[in-house]
């Protein structure tokens, strides 16, 4: 049991240098779905539409809008996956 675990922290310590390439990989994957998103779902007032989602795989765009159809694109942080799901 580590330092953290013990004081009563159910968070353990993260060591960012163990993952620092995966964090950075993740980022840029988490940019990409940013930029679908921006591109290609509908222009609300303000920037609060581009934010990724939390799903229980990773991140999601969310459900988007497109030529009489909907799609999302998702990180499969389990399955190290880029997911695009589309209806119809």
């Amino acid at each position: 049991m580590d330092q953290g675990t013990r004081e009563g922290n159910a968070w353990p310590d993260v060591h960012v240098s163990r993952w620092a390439a995966t964090k950075r990989s993740l980022h840029m994957y988490a940019q990409m779905l940013g930029k679908i998103k921006l591109a290609v779902a509908p222009v609300q007032p303000n920037w609060m539409f581009t934010a990724l989602q939390l799903s229980p795989r990773g991140l999601t765009t969310g459900t988007i809008p497109w030529r009489g159809t909907s799609f999302d694109v998702a990180i499969d942080v389990f399955d190290s996956a880029i997911v695009v799901s589309r209806s119809n």
